[in-house]
């Protein structure tokens, strides 16, 4: 047994030593396709890395209009110019109410009540809905500002058109507890049919908007991604006729 051994190992000792040149090779390619693994192993890591690091980074969103968008994932800031911007353009966006808007299209002309001015205005429940606090303070004001716009649909008042076309912030101050104050300056093209001259008309007029709210990304939702809610807001009246030209 002992020598059966024997002539074993050195049947191995004259095999390694007869064929020296193809075990090197054989280490070599072995040494190589290690460094190779090594390096394609690096490559797909860092990639892998660098995939999570961007979608830990950014964040999809969707917007109001049903795109998908792509943002990096940064400190929220409440002075900088994109978060007063977010304010403005919500501000603009949905509390510049005109006839069209307050009845779909002119496809629901009779409004009554606020109520039905609610039901018909997708611009006045998109904002309740995702921007408004739902203290009783801040739906007190809203519903004054509805029951405005009933009385100046009543009067022939509210212009059947509104466009803005311009607006600026002219008021902005950051307050403790994610709170803030704004004023907005909108400019805006009015075309409105004057039952008096049975005739449409153009105008261009300035409002302004008046705002007081918070921020809180606790509570922020796709349609919402700050977390804004309102809890105070005065709005200048837009409306077809100036003071001296009323109807008698």
């Amino acid at each position: 047994m002992a020598k059966e051994k024997k002539t074993l190992i050195k049947k191995i000792e004259n095999f390694v030593i007869l064929n020296w040149w193809s075990m090197s090779i054989l280490y070599i390619f072995g040494a190589l396709f290690m460094v190779y693994s090594y390096f394609d192993l690096s490559e797909k890591i860092d990639k892998t890395n660098s995939f999570i690091r961007e979608h830990i980074q950014s964040v999809v969103l969707m917007t109001p209009d049903g795109r998908a968008v792509s943002v990096v994932r940064t400190k929220v800031d409440p002075d900088t110019d994109a978060f007063k911007l977010m304010i403005k353009r919500v501000l603009v966006d949905y509390l510049i109410i005109d006839y069209a808007s307050a009845t779909q299209g002119f496809n629901k002309k009779i409004v009554r009540n606020e109520e039905e001015l609610y039901a018909n205005s997708e611009k006045l429940k998109y904002f309740a809905t995702n921007y408004l606090s739902h203290e009783q303070a801040p739906m007190k004001m809203f519903q004054a500002y509805m029951t405005y716009l009933i009385s100046a649909i009543n009067r022939d008042e509210l212009p059947e058109h509104i466009t803005p076309w311009a607006s600026k912030i002219t008021k902005y101050k950051t307050l403790p507890g994610g709170k803030f104050e704004i004023e907005v300056e909108v400019k805006f093209e009015m075309n409105a049919y004057y039952i008096e001259y049975d005739e449409k008309k153009e105008k261009e007029g300035t409002t302004k908007i008046k705002a007081y709210g918070s921020f809180d990304l606790e509570k922020a939702t796709a349609n919402n991604p700050l977390g804004l809610k309102f809890e105070q807001l005065v709005i200048q009246k837009i409306e077809k006729r100036e003071d001296g030209e009323k109807i008698k």
